[in-house]
């Protein structure tokens, strides 16, 4: 009696997986909704601040920060981008067109791991439509860049969390140095996730003293005595600030006297 081996159906083995499909179906609108037309809408008030500075660094006039148009790195990527392929409103948006792009196709690889494989179809087909995502990613201004280092972030701190390897420590490091190039939302972002590890902290310092309550009894009055402490200090500076600020507008509002006595001041310079 002769046994039959079965082949595996090479073919079937071949057939794209419907997640599949959906992640190309996610991408390929991510792309389109980004690219399409990026260079036809009339350049707004905000991108030239961006755009004039970048072109003035791109003829070699230099760069000056200024903190009303935010953190250096888009000067210098748009200055990169009219140096590779042309000073025009499409090469001045392909930056935050990219790292939008770039933020979609990282949650959908990155995030499996802790949203579920349909969670993390839904959060990148999320980020694809959003109307705040879909927007900035064809505006010349940082909001773009900050949605790509967002989920870098998120996924770097979750990541080291669970395995404490080198990579989410690198990943958290340089999306938080990123964004401090980028614009100022990066004191929110990172006083965000400081207050939600400080928690942690917290939390897993007491499944270590569940022995031992006295010990962390006292750890928990230290704690709150620093907290008190920087809280008092940062308190003091903020009003400090305030008051100098206010000594010198009312200086500055002050007149001299050549400028109360305009005809004294004239006769004296006769």
């Amino acid at each position: 009696m002769m046994h039959t081996t079965r082949q595996p159906n090479t073919d079937q083995s071949r057939t794209p997986s419907i997640r599949s499909i959906l992640i190309a179906l996610i991408v390929g609108l991510a792309i389109l909704s980004r690219f399409a037309m990026l260079g036809d809408p009339v350049m707004s008030h905000d991108e030239v601040n961006h755009v004039v500075p970048s072109y003035e660094l791109y003829q070699g006039k230099g760069y000056v920060h200024s903190p009303v148009t935010h953190g250096p790195f888009q000067f210098h990527i748009l200055a990169l981008m009219y140096f590779l392929f042309g000073d025009n409103d499409t090469t001045s948006r392909i930056p935050a067109a990219l790292f939008s792009v770039a933020a979609v196709i990282f949650v959908l690889i990155a995030f499996p791991r802790y949203l579920g494989r349909n969670g993390a179809l839904i959060a990148g087909a999320l980020f694809t439509i959003s109307p705040f995502m879909m927007f900035y990613g064809r505006y010349t201004r940082n909001e773009a860049f900050i949605e790509l280092i967002g989920v870098v972030l998120l996924y770097g701190i979750l990541r080291y969390f669970e395995k404490g390897d080198r990579l989410g420590m690198i990943l958290v490091t340089l999306s938080a140095a990123m964004h401090f190039i980028v614009k100022e939302t990066a004191f929110i972002y990172t006083a965000q996730a400081l207050i939600f590890l400080f928690i942690m902290f917290l939390v897993e310092t007491r499944q270590e003293m569940k022995g031992h309550p006295t010990v962390y009894n006292l750890f928990l009055s230290l704690m709150v005595i620093a907290l008190l402490s920087i809280s008092l200090v940062l308190g003091i500076g903020i009003v400090q600030a305030r008051m100098e600020n206010a000594a010198n507008a009312n200086q500055a509002a002050v007149p001299t006297e050549s400028q109360s006595n305009p005809d004294q001041s004239i006769s004296g310079s006769v």
